[in-house]
């Protein structure tokens, strides 16, 4: 077995390990008691000062760092409203209506069902604060913030929270089939794409707070990548690599998908490999979901399809037949697969169809796979038609073809 494979698998089954006792600590620190109303300078004494140093980080605010406690929060309570505008401006659209939603709710709302993740980027930017009001978890926001929300010209700002989000959604869409883009393409192909002149500065910083929030975009020495990349060096080589091969032509309206948190590319064949894990098991179509989006995220990392085989035996409990079957299915669904390396490109979009027939890849269809084991139920598999194209890429009817 490949060591480096090897490493990259435990890599992954690593990140799935959730570390218990510090996501307690998270939360206890988050839900503290508190009153409401609460104004801005409250709000802020009421906090560690090892809890205001992020704010005073990530706002900016110069000559603090030796402050005692009160007098940072004093400081703060000065300086946050001054900057509330200039905070707000790189906001998109989930944000800006929970900041909306909060104020049109008197201040606070029940806690929604944000991550810790994102509720803490919001405190620590002085946007939301959460608590423990009357023995609910809620949001709110201060008694000046709140005011100075109201006096904000709604049109101007819808208008650029709606580029905001259109810029964000498409440049993660970009990157969850890309992998990897310098920040000159991904501007280039955002003013394709939305027919509008991007101002670069203001750009990244968008980007860079979305990339925060969400957790989907990062920066690296090469540009701006999918959080997904473990290897960014060899991303760009194998791009490079296929220097004659354009980026794959996705329509704005497939980026804007790709680009919602949580999107998961199901190509024909992975669908089926679902439906036939969700078969063999009593895994949900949420977990299900899971599986397939990890199953996507491996074979971009170039980990091995037996590792892979592995990995999906580890989750789910196969029958004899259909683990014989898995790493051909495995084989497919890689094929169908858009790759980094390759673009956005499928492997069986760019192989010719001579090389196809040359060593054809199994394809499965609900007879054969019956025929092969009675213990596997498929769904959303087709018989194919006599005069249909034949799916060995062939070019010819199948009833001429495979058919025979």
């Amino acid at each position: 077995m490949d060591i480096q494979m090897t490493e990259d698998l435990s890599s992954i089954l690593a990140k799935e390990t959730v570390d218990n006792a510090q996501q307690q600590k998270r939360e206890q620190k988050l839900w503290k008691q508190t009153e409401l109303p609460l104004t801005l300078l409250d709000t802020l004494n009421s906090l560690p000062k090892t809890e205001l140093d992020p704010i005073r980080k990530n706002l900016q605010v110069k000559n603090a760092s030796s402050l005692k406690k009160a007098e940072l929060a004093s400081l703060l309570a000065n300086e946050i409203p001054l900057m509330f505008n200039e905070v707000l401006l790189p906001l998109d659209q989930e944000r800006y209506n929970l900041l909306k939603q909060i104020v049109n709710e008197s201040g606070s709302i029940p806690v929604t069902d944000l991550s810790i993740e994102k509720i803490e980027w919001l405190k620590e930017r002085s946007l939301v604060y959460p608590g423990l009001y009357n023995k609910e978890k809620v949001l709110f926001l201060p008694t000046e913030l709140i005011d100075l929300f109201n006096t904000l010209s709604d049109a101007e700002l819808d208008t650029t929270i709606q580029r905001n989000t259109e810029w964000v959604r498409l440049t993660q869409g970009l990157l969850y089939y890309f992998g990897v883009m310098s920040e000159e393409l991904l501007i280039e192909k955002i003013q394709e794409l939305t027919g509008q002149p991007v101002d670069p500065d203001l750009f990244i910083q968008v980007i860079s707070s979305a990339g925060d929030y969400y957790g989907q975009v990062q920066s690296s020495e090469y540009g701006l990548q999918d959080y997904r990349v473990i290897n960014t060096k060899k991303v760009i080589e194998e791009q490079n690599k296929n220097s004659d091969l354009d980026f794959f032509e996705f329509s704005k309206g497939q980026l804007l998908r790709a680009g919602k948190p949580g999107f998961i590319q199901k190509s024909s064949a992975l669908n089926d490999l679902v439906n036939i894990l969700l078969e063999q098991s009593d895994l949900t179509a949420s977990a299900g979901d899971q599986l397939a989006a990890q199953i996507l995220y491996m074979i971009n990392t170039d980990v091995q399809l037996t590792l892979i085989a592995d990995y999906v035996q580890s989750k789910v409990v196969l029958s004899e037949k259909v683990s014989q079957q898995l790493p051909e299915l495995l084989k497919e669904v890689k094929n169908q697969t858009r790759l980094w390396e390759l673009k956005g490109h499928t492997i069986n979009e760019i192989t010719p169809p001579e090389e196809k027939n040359l060593n054809p890849f199994p394809t499965y269809t609900l007879e054969s796979l019956q025929q092969k084991s009675n213990d596997i139920h498929i769904k959303n598999l087709k018989k194919i038609g006599r005069n249909s194209p034949c799916p060995c890429g062939s070019g010819k009817k199948y009833k001429k073809c495979c058919m025979k």
